[in-house]
C-alpha cells in the first residue's frame, strides 16, 4: 500500500476513533505486524501512534486446534509477554478460558498495553527505544497479561 493509501486509512480510523470515544489513539498495531523503519518514523511523527507488536504469537491462523494454541500459548508467554491471538478462529476462542485459567495459575495478571508500558521499568544500560519503535516495550498483548504476562485474544 503506498504512504497515500496507509495515511488516509490510518486517518478515517483516527476520526472514527475519536468520533466514538472523544480520544485518540495513540498505540497501533499494524496488520500482519508489518510495517518498516520509515513508515513507523513517519507514522509516529505525523499520528503520534506507538507501534505495538507481540511476542507469543500461537500461529492460531493455521487453525491448529485448541490444545495447540493452549500449549504454544502457555509455552512462550512470560512476565511482559504480549500474545497475538485472533477470535475468528473457533478453536482459538475454546482454547482461551482454560488458557486464561493455567496462565492465572502462574501468577500472571492481565493488563491493557497502556497499563503494561506505565509498568515498564526503564533498563539502566539500554537506551530509550526510539519513538515509534517496536515494542514491545514490554512485551504486550491487546488485554495483556503483566508482572507476568500479557495475552490478547483478538489480533
Amino acid at each position: 500500500m503506498s504512504d497515500q493509501g496507509v495515511r488516509s486509512q490510518l486517518q478515517r480510523t483516527d476520526d472514527e476513533i475519536k468520533n466514538a470515544t472523544s480520544q485518540r489513539p495513540t498505540l497501533m498495531r499494524p496488520p500482519y505486524g508489518s510495517i518498516t523503519a520509515r513508515e513507523k518514523r513517519w507514522i509516529h511523527d505525523e499520528f503520534g501512534y506507538r507501534i505495538i507488536l507481540w511476542d507469543v504469537d500461537p500461529l492460531d491462523w493455521k487453525r491448529p486446534g485448541p490444545a495447540v494454541v493452549r500449549s504454544r500459548i502457555l509455552k512462550e508467554t512470560q512476565p511482559g509477554s504480549i500474545v497475538l491471538s485472533h477470535d475468528i478462529h473457533p478453536g482459538t476462542i475454546e482454547a482461551m478460558p482454560s488458557t486464561f485459567d493455567a496462565l492465572e495459575a502462574k501468577g500472571l495478571k492481565f493488563v491493557t498495553v497502556s497499563e503494561l508500558i506505565r509498568m515498564a521499568k526503564p533498563k539502566a544500560s539500554h537506551p530509550s527505544p526510539s519513538p515509534g519503535g517496536n515494542a514491545p516495550a514490554p512485551a504486550v498483548p491487546s488485554p495483556s497479561l503483566a508482572p507476568s504476562p500479557v495475552s490478547s485474544p483478538s489480533g
